[in-house]
């Protein structure tokens, strides 16, 4: 099974991504496909420069899922608006456009929406 993820909310100021970060976590464990598309303020999440000392790494955290095989994808309107470079963008992670949110919509067998 695919399991597809849309995240919208800031990754430090609400739960979402770690709502997402154990969901997919289980289910690459138990060999399911996970896709995670990174929208307005999310996309902060694939920032590899984010330092958060004394707080969760969030960046460790989309680091792990990309290493266990999900694939992750930042919306690069959203992340140009927020002075978010390529450059800066973590390990096997991209920008793309919102046409392949709609791509990961169709394959995947569920597709989970998490912000506000």
């Amino acid at each position: 099974m695919k399991i597809g993820f849309l995240v919208t909310a800031a990754p430090y100021s609400f739960q979402d991504i770690d709502t997402v970060y154990h969901l997919a976590r289980a289910a690459l464990q138990k060999g399911h496909g996970v896709n995670i598309f990174l929208f307005m303020d999310a996309v902060i999440a694939v920032n590899k420069n984010i330092r958060s000392p004394g707080e969760r790494s969030v960046t460790e955290m989309m680091q792990e899922l990309v290493a266990r095989g999900a694939r992750i994808v930042a919306c690069g309107d959203c992340a140009q608006f927020r002075g978010l470079r390529r450059d800066i963008l973590i390990e096997n992670t991209r920008m793309t456009g919102i046409a392949t949110l709609g791509e990961m919509i169709e394959e995947c067998d569920r597709f989970v929406t998490l912000g506000l």
